[in-house]
């Protein structure tokens, strides 16, 4: 991703630059003159949270700062710089393996190539050529990182090791649990059936020689025993069939878990990844018949490359795990490198109105408005915590700034530095530029409020915290993120959905994805549920997201006949992509017929928790563009009108009875300040 001034691939009406009132420093000033006055207002709207035990943001969080013998801080970041170095090469090469299986020759393969599946799902290597994919180049472009967004948002529990047999699991070994003998009894070391009421712990192991489809209530494994140390199967024992639920693998697979790499295995009961599995699905279906009658077992494809990606996500996992491993535990391993001192130093350039950073080859870019604003963040954590330097990033940056502008006219100006602001900055870019991926015309859940909406927030909500932000899109000191490991430095307090939030006032602008919103609904209204009393603490949530589920009078208003004429006119819908139109409403079909499930967006607008909302024409909200730290002109708008919810809980619902007008005056706001920059001269840059 590289410094540009407009998105590319759209033909936006918004000036060159826009001017993005940034509020983290107004924000940061306020909460400094509370505490200088000895105010608790500022503490009205603030997140009162835990992190919930075993969540992927408490074993992270209870991570960081696990770096061996590396004592020094600087020390410490380097290392990080090295894992994330290793982290980005790895998941380029799990996101071309990705796209390569949905390439069309895998058609032909399964059909001509099943004898060539073995244990590990390969398809083999028998056909050449890349051949055409099944995806569109916009699904393409996002899949990788809607998988891992997909795969982070269905994590509820992080385990170490796996015992469940899942569809990764043919040709393991595993024992059977008490009361679960079914057929087996154990006579001198080997196996002879009975009739299962034996309750003892079989010691006997089985190898898995089959798996169901593990859905529609096909739950079972089929299993031989082992009759010798050699790992032989047979004796003339039968196969059985057991539920899954009735044996466990032995030993337990290790899964080592990392902050990028999905880790499907543990988040559902296939261990593989549904996302990739309803992609493949989606894109089979968008073929003629006539295409899939010359491949007879296309129904396959869905289940083969889901499980393909389940090994492959596995096998990167733990290539990484040793990598890291060997720069924190090289007693642990053989060759080993030594531990030492940093392992090398950051450069930086400033030039003009951006800065690049490198380190062993690879270079990042960011807007100096976006390095001011990440140092903001930087220094307001550090204070925080009590461990602010006598030189803090703002001043570090401020500083290389004057050195830039005395160059003379170039405003060139390079150095070397192992502070560590600037390199956990670089581990920060490049772990979004994995994850997001170079995509030119910046597809991907990763869209903003403007700023002055959020101010507006702030003023009628006292919203102080943001559900699912980032540090280059976030405008609160305090933000919840997907990647707690990088930008916990910068203020995230850890993942949305590994909180337990007991009040506060939060913004929440969650991708526009299916299962995340089933699951932001139910989170919400559990967190209001539990926190409903007079002496609770106030929490209120405004919910943000483009809505396809119209009322009459607002399709009316809007000159719509039908919902689904939204997408009709719009060539990209924002957190949007060709897999969600099956249900881009949140509507399903249930079975014979029945009524459609209520969609997210209604259910929240429609339950007792709900203050007021209102909808926002398309052609009036611009959006910040999720690369804002590259974009010199990041506003655009999306295709759907958008939705603003406000909930909260009695306390909340008491205080902001008034909630009707001031969301009006965030509408108000919100559509003037998309007006005054449409349509502006481009300014010189």
């Amino acid at each position: 991703m590289h410094v540009r001034t407009r998105r590319e691939g759209f033909v936006d009406a918004f000036s060159s630059r826009a001017e993005l009132c940034d509020i983290t420093k107004e924000m940061l000033e306020e909460d400094k003159g509370c505490e200088a006055m000895g105010t608790l207002k500022r503490h009205a709207g603030a997140p009162v949270y835990s992190v919930q035990l075993c969540s992927r943001s408490f074993v992270i969080f209870a991570s960081c700062g696990m770096n061996g013998a590396c004592e020094d801080v600087s020390c410490s970041s380097f290392v990080c710089a090295d894992d994330e170095v290793d982290r980005h090469r790895v998941f380029l090469g799990l996101s071309a393996e990705l796209l390569e299986a949905f390439k069309w020759r895998e058609l032909r393969a399964v059909e001509e190539g099943m004898r060539n599946i073995g244990t590990n799902g390969s398809l083999g290597n028998t056909y050449d050529g890349g051949g055409l994919s099944l995806l569109t180049a916009q699904v393409a472009c996002e899949l990788p990182a809607r998988w891992v967004m997909h795969s982070m948002n269905e994590a509820v529990k992080v385990n170490t090791h796996r015992t469940s047999v899942t569809l990764l699991d043919t040709g393991a070994t595993v024992r059977l649990m008490p009361s679960h003998t079914c057929g087996y009894k154990e006579e001198g070391g080997s196996a002879s059936p009975t009739n299962g009421d034996d309750d003892r712990v079989s010691e006997t192991l089985y190898r898995v020689t089959e798996v169901s489809d593990m859905a529609d209530g096909n739950y079972w494994v089929e299993i031989e025993p082992i009759t010798s140390e050699a790992g032989l199967c047979g004796g003339g024992a039968p196969r059985t069939r057991v539920d899954r639920d009735s044996v466990r693998l032995h030993p337990a697979l290790p899964v080592h878990p990392d902050p990028l790499i999905p880790a499907d295995e543990i988040c559902s009961a296939r261990g593989t990844s549904t996302c990739l599995f309803l992609t493949a699905t989606l894109a089979l279906q968008r073929l003629s018949r006539s295409t899939l009658d010359h491949v007879a077992t296309w129904r396959l494809i869905p289940k083969i490359i889901a499980t393909r990606m389940g090994h492959r996500v596995r096998e990167a996992r733990e290539k990484l795990w040793e990598l890291c491993l060997k720069r924190r535990c090289p007693r642990q391993t053989h060759d080993a490198v030594p531990k030492r001192g940093p392992s090398g130093v950051m450069g930086v350039r400033i030039e003009k109105d951006y800065v690049t950073l490198s380190y062993k080859g690879l270079t990042v870019e960011i807007l100096q408005r976006g390095l001011d604003r990440l140092s903001l963040l930087w220094d307001a954590r550090a204070s925080r915590e009590g461990s602010l330097q006598e030189v803090g990033a703002v001043e570090l940056c401020a500083n290389a700034v004057v050195a830039a502008k005395s160059k003379g006219d170039n405003h060139v100006h390079s150095f070397s530095t192992e502070d560590p602001f600037f390199v956990r900055v670089f581990i920060l870019l490049l772990r979004y530029r994995t994850f997001l991926g170079e995509m030119g015309y910046n597809q991907g859940p990763h869209a903003a409020v403007p700023p002055i909406v959020m101010k507006s927030l702030h003023d009628q909500f006292d919203i102080q915290c943001e559900a699912f932000a980032s540090p280059l899109n976030s405008q609160m000191p305090q933000f919840a993120s997907l990647f707690p490991d990088t930008d916990r430095y910068f203020g995230s307090i850890g993942a949305f959905f590994d909180l337990s939030i007991y009040g506060g006032h939060f913004e929440i602008n969650p991708p526009f994805v299916t299962t995340v919103l089933k699951r932001l609904q139910k989170f919400l209204f559990n967190a209001l549920a539990s926190s409903d009393t007079d002496n609770a603490p106030s929490l209120l949530f405004v919910v943000v997201l483009p809505s396809h589920d119209l009322d009459d009078d607002e399709r009316a208003s809007l000159g719509i006949r039908d919902d689904r004429r939204l997408f009709a006119g719009s060539k990209r819908k924002r957190h949007q992509s060709d897999e969600d139109d099956e249900d881009a409403g949140n509507w399903q079909c249930g079975r014979g017929g029945k009524a459609r499930e209520i969609s997210a967006d209604r259910a929240m607008r429609e339950s007792s928790y709900c203050l007021s909302h209102t909808l926002c024409p398309a052609n009036e909200t611009a959006y910040v563009d999720g690369h804002q730290h590259v974009l010199r002109a990041p506003l655009f708008c999306i295709g759907s009108p958008t939705r603003l919810i406000v909930l909260g809980n009695r306390v909340a619902r008491r205080h902001y009875s008034d909630a009707e007008e001031r969301l009006r005056t965030v509408r108000s706001v919100w559509c003037k300040y998309t007006s005054e920059n449409r349509g502006k001269e481009a300014s010189n840059l």
